[in-house]
């Protein structure tokens, strides 16, 4: 019994550390939404779940569109950089997990998404 007391405390300090829920809202999330007739993506929610950064979109115009994003998330001297593409319905939201946060702390970290692209899709 002890020396599985003993393994289990060797190994503890190895096991990964789960941040705790992060969200980015006023200037720590920076948004430059796609500029293309028919769309009008908005971002509801920018948040960690799961282990992920995951983004809410909304489109807003009376089509479903097909919309790609590039994100940035950096702070800390670190930096994620991905890029995801999805259908957004007309007046619904869609959650996206963007890209999986670099290691360490994500306090003070700034995430800048950017519409690469949008089209309307029939």
């Amino acid at each position: 019994m002890r020396a599985v007391l003993l393994a289990m405390t060797l190994t503890m300090p190895a096991m990964a550390q789960t941040e705790p829920h992060r969200s980015w809202t006023g200037g720590a999330l920076r948004y430059a939404p796609p500029s293309a007739d028919g769309c009008n993506v908005t971002i509801m929610e920018a948040a960690t779940r799961n282990g992920y950064v995951v983004v809410t979109l909304r489109q807003g115009g009376t089509a479903t569109v097909s919309v790609t994003l590039s994100g940035e998330l950096a702070g800390n001297g670190q930096r994620s950089i991905a890029t995801a593409t999805t259908r957004l319905p007309a007046g619904r939201n869609v959650s996206v997990a963007m890209m999986r946060p670099y290691a360490g702390s994500l306090s003070g970290s700034t995430l800048t998404l950017r519409g690469a692209a949008c089209s309307v899709v029939g």
